[in-house]
């Protein structure tokens, strides 16, 4: 499934095989889900792969185990906590989230970052203890021309440097 694509992606980027495992043992003992794998490459896109194809792994538990992970991870995390309960009630997670990305979002993270910008990936309540602060997580990608080192002189006057495109993360 493409879908699961750039998820599968930054999982294997940012989180660690014991992360993984961990996400992937409530389904053992369900159909196509292993624990043990060659490389961290062939457990998250083998492994949890067809644990997902599957419907053996719920990918709700796989955005826990990235979200666990994201510190380490190529996006700016933003933590809202109110200090006034009057600003609390007003300002929901709910409430920025519709104001944020639109109210007609789809509630699963935005994974992919926009070409040469930025885009709001998720808002969210903190968790289970902190349910009236919030978090949004933000994504960036920027295409920029390095040099190579290389010089090519076409004339005494004309020196050309030879630079290349690289995509980077920036968030």
């Amino acid at each position: 499934m493409a879908k699961y694509d750039r998820l599968l992606e930054l999982v294997f980027d940012h989180c660690t095989i014991e992360q993984i495992k961990e996400a992937l043992r409530p389904a053992i003992g369900n159909k196509n889900v292993k624990l043990s794998a060659d490389s961290k490459e062939d457990l998250v896109y083998k492994n949890v792969k067809q644990a997902l194809d599957s419907h053996s792994l719920d990918v709700e538990r796989l955005y826990e185990v990235l979200r666990e992970a994201e510190e380490n991870g190529p996006q700016h995390i933003f933590y809202l906590r109110c200090p006034s309960k009057d600003v609390t009630q007003l300002l929901t997670p709910d409430y920025a989230r519709a104001a944020l990305l639109g109210k007609n979002a789809p509630l699963e993270p935005i994974l992919s970052p926009k070409k040469n910008g930025q885009v709001i990936s998720e808002v969210r309540p903190w968790g289970r203890v902190k349910p009236s602060d919030w978090v949004m997580k933000i994504y960036g990608h920027e295409t920029r021309e390095v040099a190579t080192g290389e010089i090519i002189r076409e004339s005494a006057t004309r020196i050309l440097h030879v630079l290349r495109r690289k995509n980077i993360d920036t968030s």
